[in-house]
């Protein structure tokens, strides 16, 4: 299941593996700062087709989706520095293994220089 979410890397601020009871699985992580962080879930697809994925932080909740189970979901969200809480719950009755993860979205990578345009000689 966990495999579904992608290698771990160092910018991993909290990932869980466990049992999605009835109540569901959260995890809980501590942003070291401001900027994009990417969302990782992925549940299995029994006893239901999918699960309710909530985010929040500091009052504010980023994400409140279904996603389907059997397939691994990603998204990114702005976070602030501090805790932050991801909820991965059934939308049905029944036990599910599921896997949450959230890390530090990598860099993006400088832009390439635009090539100058060749100068022009003029008669």
């Amino acid at each position: 299941m966990e495999a579904q979410l992608g290698p771990e890397t160092d910018r991993r601020v909290a990932s869980m593996l466990g049992g999605m009871g009835n109540t569901g699985s959260s995890l809980m992580g501590l942003v070291p700062d401001h900027g994009p962080y990417l969302i990782r879930a992925t549940c299995s697809p029994s006893p239901g087709p999918a699960a309710k994925l909530t985010v929040s932080q500091g009052g504010v909740q980023f994400l409140d989706l279904e996603v389907p189970c059997g397939d691994p979901f990603e998204s990114t969200v702005q976070l602030t520095a501090g805790r932050v809480t991801a909820t991965l719950s059934p939308t049905s009755g029944g036990e599910s293994v599921a896997a949450l993860r959230i890390e530090r979205a990598p860099a993006e990578p400088p832009a390439s220089p635009t090539p100058a345009a060749p100068a022009s000689s003029s008669p």
